[in-house]
């Protein structure tokens, strides 16, 4: 048994080009992990990765190179572990060591068997623990990320991680923006149903809708072709241009950051994740290239938004990034390298389920106009905390009657059994130790201005 566990309790040495690699990616996983505290790691030989067997059939294995289709997935942990001692552990389910592998996992990472073009490993599906919700040291300051249960097997022994996948581009299956669709679809499959797929197979998908560049390999896939991706499997999407939305009479004056409330109204509650087309802008202010990433989080003090969280298939899973000029521009990696100006958001891509028709620029819209205006009345008001603010999220029937179930609310009973539709708006009063109250929109009509319900708390 022992002669197929390798644990090194070195973990630069995960480095080596026999591990993750050198690349720029690779190291940016080291240092997220070295961030959660990791001690050793475990190299699984010969793991079967789904994602890549899909694409090596599809296209490995028809190339003239000596294609390998086994991968290697490196398991992470936050205690020092012996190769005896994870043997014992998988052979006696009442070892002690048991409950330090549970409660030390941090995740792993598939390193696939094919190079990138500058011959530096590619990471494939990788899931790493995310950061904690309450930030250390702060109070008031959260972090919201989306993630979803998954079960990780090692060896027979079954682990839990809340994550959401991460993975690099592999150029001969699929550029950014297939890997920022394989990365949404992820974190959409338990929300509305959709079947998970590998990169290739959305890239075939997505080129039905014909570009002039070449089907595979990738160039990329323009905005029609992700829109062509998410119709096939059942999905709408939203496309939002942020800087129209600036342009509206009613935006202007309400010191409102589009980028930030967007990433709240979707990512608060349900957790639907937004694809961002960036525009990446040289020191000439020449648009030089477009990328796609994933919105995956973000981390507010008392509302207000500091950072976004990204999967970035060019950084690494919740990358950071920092506001320039509100979020319409991002100070992260990709802002720093040599040549670059500024990185720019173009489009926010948002995948729905056709029912939600009531658009985010017509929630918004009430949201601004009829809302956020009465704040510094509100403000002014008896009995009210001075960090009142008004929130929009969108939310679904079932998540929202759970939340109403556990919190003190005027006629419970007769909300509880009253109809609702599927999804909702949810314009809610708050501040940061008390909810006042909910205006709840229904989110399946297409023109409705007025709310569907008002929610009062009663503490």
């Amino acid at each position: 048994m022992n002669a197929g566990i390798k644990i090194n309790n070195t973990i630069n040495d995960a480095l080596d080009d026999e591990y993750l690699g050198s690349s720029a990616i690779s190291k940016y996983i080291l240092d997220y992990l070295s961030e959660l505290g990791v001690k050793s790691f475990l190299v699984e030989e010969n793991y079967i990765d789904k994602d890549y067997l899909i694409d090596f059939s599809k296209f490995y294995s028809r190339s003239f190179g000596d294609c390998k289709k086994f991968t290697k997935r490196i398991h992470f942990f936050s205690e020092n572990f012996e190769r005896q001692e994870i043997a014992n552990a998988l052979e006696n389910e009442n070892s002690e060591a048991n409950t330090r592998i549970e409660e030390s996992y941090l995740g792993f990472a598939v390193v696939r068997p094919i190079k990138d073009r500058l011959g530096n490993n590619i990471i494939g599906r990788t899931l790493l623990k995310p950061y904690n919700e309450f930030v250390d040291g702060s109070e008031g300051t959260k972090r919201i990320l989306l993630t979803d249960q998954y079960a990780v097997n090692i060896f027979g022994k079954q682990l839990e991680l809340e994550t959401l996948p991460f993975q690099t581009q592999d150029q001969a299956v699929g550029a950014c923006a297939t890997t920022a669709c394989w990365i949404a679809q992820c974190a959409l499959t338990n929300i509305f149903g959709i079947e998970k797929i590998s990169p290739i197979e959305i890239t075939e998908i997505s080129v039905a809708f014909p570009a002039l560049s070449r089907n595979i390999p990738s160039d990329g896939l323009t905005y029609p072709q992700i829109k062509a991706f998410f119709n096939t499997v059942g999905l709408d999407t939203e496309f939002i241009d942020p800087n129209v939305i600036r342009s509206k009479p009613y935006y202007r004056n309400t010191g409102s950051d589009i980028v930030a409330d967007i990433a709240k109204g979707y990512l608060t509650d349900l957790k639907i994740p937004i694809i961002v087309g960036l525009r990446i802008v040289d020191e000439n202010n020449n648009v030089v290239a477009m990328h796609a990433a994933v919105i995956s989080g973000y981390r507010h003090k008392n509302g207000v938004v500091e950072r976004l969280y990204v999967h970035d298939d060019q950084i690494g899973p919740y990358s950071r990034v920092f506001p320039v000029r509100d979020f319409l521009s991002w100070d992260n990696t990709w802002s720093k390298k040599p040549g670059i100006k500024e990185l720019t958001v173009n489009r926010l891509i948002v995948p729905l389920y056709p029912k939600i028709r009531h658009s985010f620029a017509n929630i918004y819209a009430i949201f601004l106009q009829h809302y956020k205006p009465r704040l510094e009345a509100i403000r002014a008001s008896p009995g009210f905390d001075s960090g009142v603010r008004f929130e929009l999220f969108i939310t679904e029937v079932k998540r929202y009657k759970q939340f109403i179930r556990k919190h003190s609310i005027k006629d419970k009973i007769a909300i509880l059994s009253k109809p609702y539709p599927r999804f909702l708006w949810i314009i809610r009063l708050q501040s940061p130790t008390k909810i006042y109250a909910d205006f709840v929109f229904d989110a399946t009509s297409v023109f409705t201005t007025e709310p569907f319900d008002h929610i009062r708390y009663t503490t």
